[in-house]
């Protein structure tokens, strides 16, 4: 106490932050000192549930091997159970949006959808209307792409003793992270350095905390489930949440006792959290788990924002495009926001999950956010099939035990591995200046750090920072090896370049196309009259069989690439080693290659399920 007190008269040479400070530690203690956890009464699911559970009467705790031959979405453990649960099943196996006479809110009141009120738009002016709705513009908490192992351990340095520094200068969330560490082999030896940042503080405080959830938690199988729900879930139980409480104020009041503005966590055999400058964080993570708006307040919110009617048409058509019980298994998910199997009992997840609400109690995604944009659909649903019994319809289901699966080895990996983490929140160019002069240097990363691995994500889209600048600023911290890489995304390109996709081409080429589309899917075949109904509103059907990989180019010759490639002395490789030119294609694959559907579902997961507009595209970046 006597070094914090020293401390504190420090910090009022700056009153407001050694106010802060003073608030923030007797809020920790305050905590500490009320809250004692008992043996937990939640647990990770290990198996598929019997789907017959009554709030009032008791559940069956049996698992469920016995499906729904209608629906598919829920599974009993014997008839009886089906027969008992019926009652309470039946709306959802009889729910209108499973019978093919479903249609379209626009059908069936006769009038144009809304979002094609201007249908001859450009790519361009579309983005810009979607982007004038405010509720699209919420943050992308969960990524809308597939995550992917940043190192390629076996393609690249094939090292199971490599020391190896990796940097997400636009992080998003942690996904491309916890699947890089899964994906190493487990014999790796070598120390594994990771820079996290973001600039969004919401963001950054959210990973900061997911990483506390599972290298401290003893029991690995519990950290997964908090973590999960955490991440994903807009409701949690209360028992989760008084234990994310109890894990912040330690983690607060250890910062507070400590002579630095910078934090460091020790965790597991030799893991390491440090976070840069962590006083910015403390108002977000006090507030997540601070009961300062009513939870009556916040499910108005969220129902106000997920659920609104002037958005229909827009969720209709995701809809379209799904087979029927996807689209009761969407419309649950949009409706209670909680990751479980579809017929799992959520009696218990009552608490907001305030780290996806503001401080003023705002819904902070999109009114379409889906979990499922940030990992591949296709391994989400062979996983729940294969290793938990679950049918392809309950999409959600297959997701919590996959993801599950990852956040308990992920919790456990970094226990045991050489590893530590450093988090910041900053703007990404401000990080690559503060890197360079030293900044962070108490945080494990001294000027002199090479990356092997600088993922920039898609702030090297024109409407962001830009891929001049970004190459210019992060790519001298690439490190003297013939593996290390700059990997770039590129969501927004197609909006701005001539003849980016499918639409706007001239007749002769989109009939081309066309041909192309009925000739390679074996799908089309079978379709229903609903499917032929949604490629009209879905590109992306097109989009896979269209080669963009030569307007590509010229967007990036316009953005200045081969000027700043000259200057740095890098090089644009042709051939990739760690992602793909374009999704559903091999790694190695050249930069014409379109997208590959070994069969129907393939093709529907990614086209349909995952919404992605199927032209986005990388590039990797190496020393000369």
């Amino acid at each position: 106490m006597d070094f914090f007190a020293a401390f504190l008269v420090y910090m009022r040479v700056h009153h407001d932050v050694g106010m802060q400070v003073e608030y923030t530690y007797n809020w920790a203690i305050t905590t500490l000192e009320n809250r004692s956890l008992s043996e937990p009464l939640l647990r990770r699911l290990e198996v598929l549930p019997c789907a017959n559970f009554d709030v009032a009467g008791g559940s069956c705790r049996k698992p469920g091997t016995l499906g729904c031959s209608a629906c598919k979405l829920v599974s009993y453990c014997t008839k009886e159970c089906q027969t008992k649960h019926w009652k309470s099943h039946k709306a959802d196996c009889k729910n209108i949006m499973r019978s093919s006479s479903w249609a379209p809110a626009w059908e069936r009141e006769q009038r144009l959808p809304s979002f094609v009120q201007m249908e001859d738009s450009s790519p361009e002016e579309e983005f810009t209307r979607q982007w004038e709705d405010t509720l699209s513009r919420g943050l992308a908490m969960w990524g809308n792409t597939p995550a992917f192992d940043i190192i390629n351990l076996s393609k690249n340095e094939n090292d199971a003793g490599v020391d190896l520094n990796l940097a997400f200068p636009a992080s998003g969330d942690l996904r491309h992270i916890l699947l890089t560490v899964n994906c190493l082999p487990a014999e790796y030896s070598g120390h594994l350095k990771i820079l996290i940042n973001d600039y969004s503080p919401d963001i950054v405080a959210r990973n900061i905390i997911l990483v506390l959830i599972l290298a401290t938690i003893p029991d690995e199988n519990l950290a997964a489930d908090i973590a999960l729900h955490f991440w994903y879930s807009a409701w949690m139980p209360r028992e989760y949440k008084e234990r994310i409480e109890v894990l912040i104020a330690q983690f607060l009041h250890d910062w507070c006792c400590e002579d630095d503005l910078s934090s460091t966590l020790h965790f597991g055999v030799h893991g390491r959290l440090h976070c840069h400058n962590i006083l910015e964080l403390v108002r977000y993570l006090r507030h997540f788990v601070m009961p300062t708006e009513d939870p009556d307040e916040l499910r108005a919110e969220y129902d106000s924002v997920r659920q609104t009617t002037r958005r229909r048409d827009f969720h209709d058509r995701r809809y379209l495009g799904l087979r029927p019980s996807h689209r009761v298994a969407v419309e649950k998910y949009r409706r209670h926001g909680i990751i479980l199997p579809f017929g799992a009992d959520d009696s218990e997840f009552n608490e907001p999950n305030r780290s996806l609400f503001s401080f003023s109690g705002k819904w902070l995604l999109t009114d379409y956010s889906d979990l499922l944009e940030g990992w591949n659909v296709e391994e989400v649903v062979a996983f729940g099939k294969a290793r938990h019994g679950l049918f392809q319809e309950d999409i959600y289901g297959c997701f919590y035990f996959y993801m599950s699966h990852h956040l308990c080895t992920f919790a456990r990996r970094i226990r045991t591995l050489d590893i530590s983490f450093t988090a910041s929140r900053m703007e990404a160019i401000s990080l690559s200046k503060d890197v360079m002069d030293g900044r962070l240097s108490d945080c494990d990363i001294p000027p002199w750090t090479e990356f092997h691995r600088i993922h920039v994500s898609n702030i090297v889209d024109a409407n962001y920072v830009g891929l001049r600048e970004v190459v210019k600023h992060w790519s001298p911290f690439l490190a003297e090896t013939r593996n290390s890489v700059l990997v770039g995304y590129f969501m927004n390109w197609f909006t701005l370049q001539d003849n980016g996709s499918v639409c706007g081409l001239d007749k002769e080429k989109t009939g081309e196309i066309i041909r192309r589309l009925f000739r390679d899917a074996e799908d089309l075949k079978t379709m229903t009259f609903n499917d032929v109904k949604a490629m009209r509103y879905n590109h992306s059907r097109y989009d896979v069989c269209y080669d963009n990989s030569e307007p590509f180019a010229v967007y990036l010759k316009k953005q200045g690439l081969d000027q700043v490639l000259q200057t740095e002395n890098l090089l644009l490789r042709q051939k990739h080693t760690v992602v793909p030119h374009r999704l559903h294609t091999p790694v190695e694959a050249t930069p014409q290659a379109l997208p590959h559907f070994p069969d129907a579902d393939s093709r529907y997961y990614y086209v349909n399920v995952s919404s992605s507009c199927a032209l986005e595209r990388y590039i990797e970046v190496s020393r000369l």
